[in-house]
Order: C-alpha cells, then sequence, then structure tokens
C-alpha cells in the first residue's frame, strides 16, 4: 500500500509541475517581428535615443524587436538595440566598434500620423522614461521614424531613416 502511495503521489507531483511549466511558458512573449536599418546621427535621433551631442557620431544602427503575448494580449514590449559612432573607412563597422545602448520598454499601434490619418503608427514607450519614439509603418516591411510632430524624417541621397523587415509574421 505504501509503495502505491508513492507512486501515486510522485505521479500527481509530476504533473503538477509539468502544467507549472506549460503555463509559464505559454505567458511568455514571441517575436512579432524585427526591423534593422541605419540612419544619420543627427539632432533628434540624439535626442531620443539619449546620445550626447558631443560624443562623435555619424551613423546610428538599428535593431528592434517587438513582442507579442497572445495569452496577454495587451502586453506588448520591444527591445531596441542601437549602434553608434564613427564609420570606419572601407568597412560596414564602426571605428572601435562604437557605442551600444538598449532601450527596452512597451508599445502600442496607434492609427494616425500627421501626413496620413489612417496610417499605422508604432508608438515606443521607454520603460526608463525617454521621450517616446514613433515609426509609421510604410508596408508590412517597411518603418520609417517620425519627428516630434508625427511627419516622415527626410533623409538624403546617402541616407533614409526607414528600418526594413529583418524577421517576423507576415
Amino acid at each position: 500500500m505504501n509503495l502505491h502511495k508513492c507512486f501515486t503521489i510522485a505521479v500527481l507531483v509530476l504533473l503538477i509541475s509539468s502544467w507549472a511549466h506549460l503555463e509559464a511558458a505559454q505567458n511568455q512573449p514571441r517575436v512579432m517581428a524585427q526591423f534593422v536599418g541605419s540612419t544619420p546621427c543627427d539632432a533628434l535621433p540624439r535626442e531620443l535615443l539619449d546620445i550626447a551631442a558631443a560624443s562623435n557620431c555619424e551613423r546610428i544602427t538599428w535593431e528592434l524587436t517587438l513582442f507579442t503575448n497572445s495569452d496577454i494580449p495587451l502586453q506588448l514590449t520591444f527591445t531596441l538595440v542601437t549602434t553608434y559612432g564613427m564609420q570606419a573607412h572601407n568597412s560596414s563597422g564602426f571605428i572601435g566598434g562604437g557605442e551600444r545602448k538598449t532601450l527596452e520598454g512597451k508599445w502600442i499601434k496607434i492609427k494616425a500620423s500627421k501626413d496620413n490619418r489612417g496610417a499605422l503608427v508604432y508608438e515606443l514607450k521607454s520603460s526608463e522614461g525617454h521621450e517616446s519614439i514613433t515609426f509609421v509603418s510604410v508596408s508590412e516591411n517597411l518603418l520609417h521614424l517620425l519627428n516630434k510632430n508625427k511627419q516622415l524624417m527626410v533623409g538624403d541621397a546617402s541616407w533614409s531613416y526607414t528600418l526594413n523587415r529583418k524577421i517576423g509574421d507576415r
């Protein structure tokens, strides 16, 4: 009888721990999309990313990952990894590897930009209290940085403010 009780208790403990592990796994956020790109390191991106005005900075690379959680629909989070500095000559990298920053927080979708009232806009709100960063969805594969007035940032012949989809749902 004791062996039967021990076996029953062991099975129950195993089932409960499996259920708890499955429950925890289901509540994990998943990558919805990842966007990457390079922009100039001018005044607005410096301000949005808290890059010191005195920093030697010519270019910023952006890697934005948007997470969702189907079990908790309002839990939309992001990680933005930026690297900035002076462009290395004859290379795609930065002199000295550049400086790296990571911002994390929550994101929301809103339906408006100043230039296009029906546009889908992603607003990133950093958990560190930085100013919100907004992108308009140009297509399912492209995000474009907006200025503080929710207008498209304007690039030049060499630079743009567009991030391209690297991975994610389409």
